[in-house]
């Protein structure tokens, strides 16, 4: 890293600066990304082989120098580019580890701007602030037949041959299960969500995957979703033009018979969110209650603490008061389930991208390092959760009834 901060700085080669600073602004920071490292001012110790606090803003001086170098227009634009985005992430760094240290002596409530900056921040777009005070209403389209069936996935929108395989793979069971709808459970476009709801690889990687299947998905906003220039609000505004995608705001709720689902962006949570999920999750006379998010409370591999929401301390109380049956999330690149306190916890990252390895954790019911999806059926006496690979086989089935 050392070097490529000292070749930014010394080379005369246009296209090798625009490789490096595309590095740098991209991977560099992961050094400060949850610890900004080593510095007596802040107490804090270093995660990571090199001392990430001295060594970003070396990064930025040395981005400095490149731009005064740029010979051309498009070169300048390019390098300031990589140098706001290198600046964002050293603030989000920062912001990330605040909010651990804030928690132990302020409320949520006023952390909560700081939440909101992040987004601001770290991010080159971000939807509206008074989208996420929003929490719309939608009713799914079922069949006749009194029973709810959907289709879930997550961490999927990369464009590979992986996530081909996983969609011919939901198209065959539609044959056969007649899915009502979908849930996607973010991260729809990897490794960056599309700035445009325009953008060529909304035919490519969704309606020419997914568009066939007749129904509509309604999804959530992952990490990834929030990492292009107006991406989170590209994705809702996308509802206005397809079918088989609605998403009318970051948090809402899908009526679908006897279920009802409420969809929250995990990436930023905040008490008037959690205030109103409580509300709408009490309010709610269905027979069965999902939430579903992005990111994880329970899953093997990951510590609920590394995330500055919280969602073990905030959320999890709020689903246990209502009594929600299940709550779905990606994240984690594996299929898993967990049973806790009345809970079912599914993990879904497994639509496409990749698979992550790992070891099962004591608690877990059912982990599998696959690709695939998973197919959720509802009557007013039984559930059914079946977790199908991207080759058709089902791997897994809890059958349960409700509490």
């Amino acid at each position: 890293m050392e070097a490529l901060i000292s070749l930014l700085e010394s080379t005369e080669n246009a296209y090798l600066r625009l490789q490096v600073a595309e590095w740098i602004s991209e991977v560099g920071p992961n050094f400060t990304l949850f610890d900004p490292g080593e510095d007596p001012r802040t107490e804090l110790g270093v995660r990571f082989p090199v001392n990430g606090y001295e060594l970003a803003p070396r990064a930025a001086r040395a981005l400095e120098v490149a731009m005064k170098r740029a010979d051309t227009v498009g070169e300048f634009v390019a390098l300031s580019k990589h140098f706001t985005t290198l600046q964002s992430r050293r603030i989000w760094g920062l912001h990330y580890t605040k909010i651990a240290e804030l928690r132990e002596r302020e409320s949520d409530a006023t952390i909560d701007e700081i939440r909101l900056r992040m987004i601001d921040l770290f991010y080159e777009g971000h939807v509206p602030e008074f989208l996420y005070s929003e929490f719309p209403e939608v009713t799914a389209n079922i069949n006749d037949d009194g029973v709810v069936r959907f289709v879930a996935f997550g961490d999927f929108g990369s464009g590979t041959e992986n996530q081909f395989r996983v969609g011919r793979a939901i198209e065959t069971l539609q044959g056969t299960a007649q899915f009502d709808f979908g849930i996607t459970l973010g991260d729809n476009f990897m490794p960056s969500g599309l700035s445009t709801p325009f953008d060529s690889r909304w035919r490519t990687e969704w309606e020419d995957v997914y568009g066939g299947l007749g129904i509509t998905f309604y999804p959530v906003l992952g990490n990834h979703d929030y990492r292009g220039r107006d991406a989170p609000l590209a994705e809702v505004t996308y509802s206005r033009l397809s079918s088989s995608w609605e998403m009318p705001a970051p948090n809402y709720v899908v009526r679908a018979g006897s279920v009802d689902l409420f969809a929250i962006d995990t990436n930023i949570i905040t008490e008037d969110v959690l205030d109103q999920l409580d509300r709408r999750l009490r309010e709610s006379r269905a027979k069965w209650k999902i939430v579903y998010g992005h990111h994880y409370i329970y899953t093997s591999g990951f510590t609920w603490q590394e995330e500055p929401n919280d969602l073990h301390g905030r959320l999890l109380p709020i689903l246990q008061d209502n009594d929600v049956d299940i709550y779905i999330n990606g994240h984690n690149h594996v299929m898993e389930e967990w049973f806790v306190d009345g809970i079912r916890f599914v993990t879904l990252g497994t639509g496409g991208m990749s698979v992550y390895d790992g070891a099962v954790e004591e608690g877990a019911q059912f982990r599998a390092e696959e690709f695939g999806f998973g197919v959720f059926e509802f009557s007013d006496k039984r559930a059914t959760i079946d977790f199908v690979n991207d080759r058709g086989q089902t791997l897994h089935t809890s059958e349960f009834g409700p509490d």
